[in-house]
């Protein structure tokens, strides 16, 4: 039987020729054949049309002899004319990079690509600060050549994390650092780092990616990618890496001193002492208009004044003013407590604060310096928060660290609570081995607050966490409001959160 169908078309195959290839691929205009434009045609010209424009003959043949084997359009032309700039393939480009080392030249090449219609995006060496608003002007995004040079001798010299380049903004909102063997971070859970303003983006392990659900266990070894504000995210970077103490950082970056009304003057001296001593990056004072700003707020260099109306309350200045100023710690005068508040029957005058805000609160008693910190175990959850931030003051300050159990006898609170404050005294002391820290065991039995009150003493500072919103009653009272309310010392208190420790 005859075939009648009708023939099939042959196949023709197309052959692409190099030049069709490059003009397939994305282009990119070099102006300036200096060392820098011939490495930046080098690392390109794989994937990239390049096309390299300098008046100098001689550097154009020197990078011709350099990529002999590369495809690379070179021109002996002005990247300052229009018609130069056509020529070498301006219309169509995707970018335009002035890499000379004359900033006037750059700054004229990117002015004429970007008044092309359908411009290319320009990028510009600078070198001169001062320079730098010419290329803002157009529009150019810019490299700071000594700023470069300088972050990458820092990097190579401490090795401690690396900065993303070409990535985001690019002004150390991402890093990756290895997690060392003393970091407190080996073998912890992503979501018990309690990250607050970053967190861990990334996790490669043995040359493979790890996505950080909060329930995973980061090893030793691992390599993590944060992103985080980058004021404090180098400082969290040293901490993940190796453990380095990072207070008040990780709340903000400043701590605000308060008072209503006129304070002693060891009040002033503590809040000196504090951020002589911690990682604190700045301070500010906040007092009344009608009070003389304090000879120790005028003799450090690193305090801020501002004033606030007589007649403000001490939440009125919290809620207004305290939430623009980044604050990692809020010193408050500790004043005394009423009747009804150490006893419960009222909520004391610092409960509102610890429950508004998300940083710990300093109420200076002046029991600085501090030769001992004294850590109550109360709430499993809450202790634990309190137990990392004692750890972190201890290694900064080089002090003591001591944990304290008071347990009530078990016929008032029963034997599973007894059990359980037990419990939570193991656990903080597993989290002071993560950070090879000796911690002082008190057990004691008793009334909490009636025996923390005797045992704290000049010299001690108690860190204490409270857990927000409790309800607190004559029968079932807050025992950490008590303590605080009851302790002659410093007390460094924060509030717990549930949400501060939910799954990441």
């Amino acid at each position: 039987m005859a075939d009648t169908s009708e023939p099939k078309p042959e196949r023709t195959e197309i052959a692409t020729t190099d030049e069709e290839s490059a003009r397939l691929r994305r282009r990119v205009l070099i102006v300036g054949a200096g060392q820098t434009g011939r490495a930046l045609a080098r690392v390109l010209s794989d994937s990239w049309d390049i096309a390299v424009l300098d008046p100098d003959e001689e550097r154009l043949a020197r990078l011709e002899t350099e990529l002999s084997d590369r495809e690379v359009r070179l021109f002996a032309k002005d990247g300052t004319s229009l018609l130069n700039l056509k020529e070498a393939g301006l219309v169509g480009a995707e970018w335009l990079a002035a890499v000379t080392n004359k900033d006037e030249v750059n700054a004229e090449a990117c002015r004429i690509a970007s008044s092309v219609q359908d411009a290319p995006a320009t990028i510009a060496v600078v070198r001169r600060p001062e320079h730098q608003e010419w290329f803002k002007a157009v529009g150019a995004e810019l490299v700071s050549r000594p700023a470069a040079v300088a972050g990458l001798i820092k990097n190579r010299i401490e090795r401690a994390h690396q900065v993303a380049s070409g990535v985001g903004l690019e002004q150390g909102e991402i890093l990756e650092i290895p997690v060392l063997r003393s970091s407190p971070a080996v073998d912890t859970r992503v979501q018990d780092l309690r990250a607050r303003r970053w967190l861990v983006a990334a996790i490669y392990r043995d040359d493979r990616y790890v996505v950080p659900h909060g329930h995973v266990i980061i090893r030793k070894g691992d390599r993590l990618l944060l992103t985080g504000e980058p004021e404090i995210l180098p400082y969290i970077a040293d901490y993940l890496r190796e453990g380095v103490a990072r207070f008040p950082l990780q709340y903000g970056v400043r701590t605000i001193a308060l008072s209503t009304s006129e304070p002693p003057p060891e009040f002033w001296e503590e809040v000196r002492y504090l951020v002589d001593q911690t990682r604190t990056r700045t301070s500010r004072a906040l007092t009344p208009k009608n009070l003389p700003t304090p000879s120790v707020v005028l003799e450090s260099g690193k305090m801020e004044t501002q004033t606030i109306n007589a007649t403000d309350s001490l939440m009125t200045v919290i809620r207004r003013d305290l939430p623009g100023l980044d604050c990692g710690c809020l010193v408050l005068p500790k004043t005394p407590v009423d009747f009804w508040g150490r006893t419960g029957l009222r909520r004391p005058w610092f409960a509102d604060a610890l429950d508004t805000l998300d940083c710990p609160i300093l109420l200076a008693a002046g029991s600085h310096p501090y030769r001992r910190i004294l850590l109550p175990v109360l709430d499993p959850d809450a202790s634990i928060l309190a137990a990392e931030l004692a750890i972190d003051i201890s290694r900064q300050l080089n002090v003591e660290l001591a944990a304290v159990i008071v347990t009530p006898p078990t016929f008032i609170v029963g034997q599973e609570s007894v059990d359980e404050q037990k419990e939570a005294l193991d656990t903080v002391m597993e989290v002071g081995s993560l950070y090879h820290i000796k911690i002082e065991q008190i057990v004691m039995e008793g009334n909490p607050a009636k025996e923390i009150e005797t045992l704290a003493g000049e010299g001690d500072l108690l860190v204490i966490s409270h857990r927000a919103g409790q309800r607190s009653s004559v029968f079932n009272p807050d025992t950490a409001l008590q303590i605080i309310a009851r302790c002659k010392s410093s007390v460094l208190a924060l509030s717990y959160r549930e949400r501060m420790h939910g799954a990441g």
